[in-house]
């Protein structure tokens, strides 16, 4: 875990310029505080020029902004960054919940899609279709490029429906949390794609370069191989908040550059796994910190991060996080805010050039 305090990395390639993500405007601030007003890669985004690359030189913590929206963090083909709205509450919402999109130029999210039960995880297809998973719907609701949304879209065989992948080939892949399965929904309908005693409320859901499912559990602190003939075997187990009725695990992961990032929603930490198993490491968040205090890694703390989606370079982590009411309310989501995981790329291995 001896990644922190890295030198500034340079590889020759291009330079990341005002970022499809946080816009202009933000990344203006960052590179008037930069000699030579080079701008560090902080998020994914176009490639200009061809200029050094510069990743930041350790890995940091910072808040992007408010936002009440507690459920998955997903991104689509062009880097946009997309927060859903689990609820205010660790149950089933009174009231219809949205999804927000990061509007670059205004500096600010805006509501791109409502009527959720709950969003959780989310993700988008090849076509540009996003799916939200509506685990007090139990349902799946689609929302076409046109804005057009289906909050009905499927309805049938599921079973607390959280984390979603969609495939190469038209596949959606679903966590069934009650269930404890993950299931296929494919031109034919659905099917059970693979079901294992070690799934304990499979939770997020990711998928490699081949096709290849990673899931993590709420209830423990496993994360999941699932082969493309539905297999199931273990990664890893991380460690897991204790004291209460039940542990309470991760949240939500993420597949970047060859690497898991996960999110320890109890303890307040986010993990990076190799997908062999072979290692594990935190890479930010100070155990049962309960803050939201930005800063270098070492020292920032999470309080119950949930979705994670990476940037297009993977020099970013965005992270959701509720604020630091765990002793007078476990169940509460809200208020909440969305936070940056920077500096990915100077951790060794990375692999993060283009």
């Amino acid at each position: 875990m001896g990644h922190l305090g890295l030198k500034v990395k340079i590889v020759t390639c291009s330079c990341l310029l005002a970022s499809s993500i946080i816009g202009e405007m933000h990344c203006h601030r960052y590179i008037s505080s930069m000699k030579h007003r080079l701008f560090v890669g902080l998020i994914g985004g176009l490639y200009l020029g061809s200029l050094p690359w510069v990743v930041a030189q350790t890995v940091t913590v910072t808040t992007l902004t408010n936002l009440d929206a507690s459920g998955g963090v997903t991104t689509d083909a062009q880097g946009t960054l997309y927060i859903s709205d689990f609820g205010p509450q660790l149950g089933n919402p009174q009231e219809s919940t949205s999804v927000y999109l990061w509007d670059a130029k205004a500096g600010a999210f805006e509501e791109f899609a409502s009527g959720f039960q709950g969003a959780s995880g989310a993700c988008f297809d090849a076509e540009g279709n996003f799916y939200q998973a509506n685990p007090f719907g139990g349902s799946i609701s689609k929302v076409y490029p046109d804005g057009t949304a289906d909050h009905r879209w499927w309805t049938t065989d599921l079973q607390t429906p959280i984390g979603l992948e969609a495939d190469a080939q038209g596949n959606l892949y679903v966590c069934n949390c009650a269930g404890a399965t993950i299931g296929r929904i494919s031109a034919e309908g659905y099917s059970v794609f693979a079901e294992s005693d070690l799934f304990q409320c499979p939770n997020g859901l990711t998928q490699d370069e081949e096709g290849i499912l990673y899931a993590c559990n709420f209830n423990d602190g496993k994360v999941l191989r699932i082969d493309t003939e539905g297999q199931v075997s273990e990664v890893v187990e991380l460690p897991v908040l204790t004291g209460g009725a039940n542990p309470v695990g991760n949240g939500h992961l993420i597949y970047s550059k060859g690497w898991l990032y996960v999110t320890a929603i109890g303890r307040g930490e986010i993990y990076r796994v190799a997908p062999d198993g072979s290692s594990y490491e935190l890479v930010a968040g100070k155990a049962f910190g309960f803050a939201n205090e930005d800063g270098v890694a070492q020292d920032a703390t999470f309080s119950k991060p949930n979705g994670i989606a990476a940037s297009i370079t993977g020099d970013t982590l965005y992270v959701n996080v509720s604020e630091p009411i765990w002793p007078q309310d476990p169940t509460a989501l809200h208020p909440a805010r969305v936070r940056m995981v920077i500096g990915v790329c100077s951790i060794p291995n990375s692999h993060c050039q283009p």
